[in-house]
Parts: C-alpha cells; structure tokens; sequence
C-alpha cells in the first residue's frame, strides 16, 4: 500500500495521468487500517511494539521484582487469545497484508500464556506450538529473543556470541575500537546491557518451561552463571560506568523502552553480585 501511494505520487510529480479515484481509494483505506484521525485534520499514528513485548514485559518485571504497575495480566491474556490468528501464530503489529504470523511474537505469546496458567494441552496452545515448529522452533528465533531468553533460562548462553567488553573503552589505546563510535545511536544502549548480560551470563529464572518448542530437545536447562568475584574487573566495571552513561534525564537508558528493561537487568544482576558497589556505582 505505501508503495503504491509513492509511486502514485512519483507519477503525478512527472506530469504521468494517474487515476485520482485509485490514489484517494488507496490513502482512505491506509487512513482506516492504521491512523485515528482528530480533529484538525491530522493523522496520529501511535507508537505500538505490539503484544510480543508486552510478553516480555511480563518477564522482566518479575526478573525485576516490580510491583503495582499497570500491566493487567487478565486483561492481557484475554488480548493475546482474541487476537490469535486461526493458524495458532501471533501477529507482530497488524499488517492486512500478512496472511500469517510471526515467529518471535508467536514464541513470547504462548510462553506467557503457558506461564500465566494456560493449559499447554489446549487446542489454541498446540496450534501455537505446531505453528511455532514448523518455522523452525525456538532454534529459528531473531539473535535478540535468544538473548532475551537466555536471561530468563530458556536458551544457553554459550550459543550466543561473546561481545568482547573492550570495545566500550572511549579513552586509552583501545579507543580506537570504541564502539560507541562505530554503531548507530539508537543500539548502543542495547549493546552495552546486552554485553554485560552475556559475560556473566546472568540468569533471571521465569516462567514456564518451553523446550517443547525446540525442534531438537537441547540439553542445557541446568543453569551456568560465571561466579562472582569479590571485585568486578576492571573492563566490567568499566561496561557498567558506560551503561549508566547512557541515562536520560527523565529515566529512560538511550531513550528506549527495551534498552532501559535490558539496562535494569544489567544493573539489577551488578547489584546482585556486588551490592556494596552500587551505591558509588550510581553517583
């Protein structure tokens, strides 16, 4: 649909007849799948990450221990099985044009669902799975939910690249490497929380079990955190000043929802590990 409202516009800016009639019929449809129109004649299209982070959501505030928040679980797990696609796969964010799912949102939906109580032996749990299966499991998930489930026991870290922790050095003779310097601005606050998290290998425990959604059954559910050392080194030390570098006068780290969920995981496993540190840690 974009692309044809462009191309539309690319014909007109040449002198090309176009079918106006097509082109209204066109933007009129785009105006009713995807903006609410107000008052003044202009479109608002809200920001949604859709339902598969609110799954994860769910996750990390218990991996955090938070509280009286306004996450309503009852609420949400009835959003997940109304918007259930016949197939057993969840959307990402609705797309008309998509006949299908996607696999990411399909994994976290039915593994909140599983873990909030849902029986797994459902019809609409197995279909979930079946589907989740025939796009090659949990072994075919984006690099990121990997990581994601690696924090909360479902994947082994060791399968996930190591990120070496001296490209956060911005002063020195590893500066050169600096990776601030080499990464876009908006993935440097996930990869400083997302290295932090892979060194040491920090599991928050949750949830239900999923292995049922390998194709091969793994091997690695006993969990393998690196010991705490009485003092962090220095390049973890290091990792962990320039996490909180990264912190924005209203709260938020990079000014991102996922890279302030990842950053307080990050910083929640530093505490536990070296409480009496915290304090000059956040100064």
């Amino acid at each position: 649909m974009k692309s044809l409202i462009l191309s539309c516009l690319a014909l007109t800016a040449y002198g090309t007849a176009v079918n106006l009639h097509e082109l209204n019929r066109v933007i009129s449809k785009a105006q009713d799948n995807i903006w609410a129109e107000l008052e003044d004649d202009t479109w608002n299209f809200p920001t949604y990450l859709g339902t598969w982070f609110l799954s994860e959501y769910y996750f990390e505030l218990k991996a955090l221990d938070i509280k009286n928040t306004k996450f309503n679980e009852s609420l949400f797990t009835q959003i997940l099985l109304n918007s259930q696609l016949p197939d057993g796969s969840w959307e990402q964010v609705h797309e008309s044009n998509l006949l299908t799912g996607v696999l990411d949102p399909t994994i976290f939906n039915y593994w909140y669902l599983k873990s909030v109580g849902e029986n797994h032996t459902a019809p609409h749990m197995l279909r979930a799975k079946d589907w989740i299966l025939a796009q090659g499991g949990i072994e075919a998930a984006q690099t990121m939910s990997k990581f994601k489930l690696a924090v909360f026991g479902q994947f082994h870290w060791d399968a996930l690249a190591p990120i070496p922790l001296q490209l956060f050095y911005k002063e020195g003779p590893l500066s050169t490497a600096y990776a601030k310097d080499m990464v876009a601005q908006w993935v440097y606050p996930h990869l400083t929380a997302l290295t932090f998290l892979r060194h040491h290998k920090t599991v928050f425990k949750q949830g239900a079990d999923i292995r049922e959604l390998w194709l091969r059954e793994p091997t690695f559910f006993a969990i393998d955190e690196v010991p705490s050392d009485h003092e962090p080194h220095p390049d973890v030390l290091n990792l962990a000043h320039e996490i909180l570098g990264v912190r924005q006068k209203r709260g938020s780290f990079g000014g991102y929802t996922i890279s302030t969920l990842l950053s307080l995981l990050a910083l929640q496993d530093f505490n536990d590990r070296w409480p009496h540190l915290m304090p000059d840690l956040i100064q």
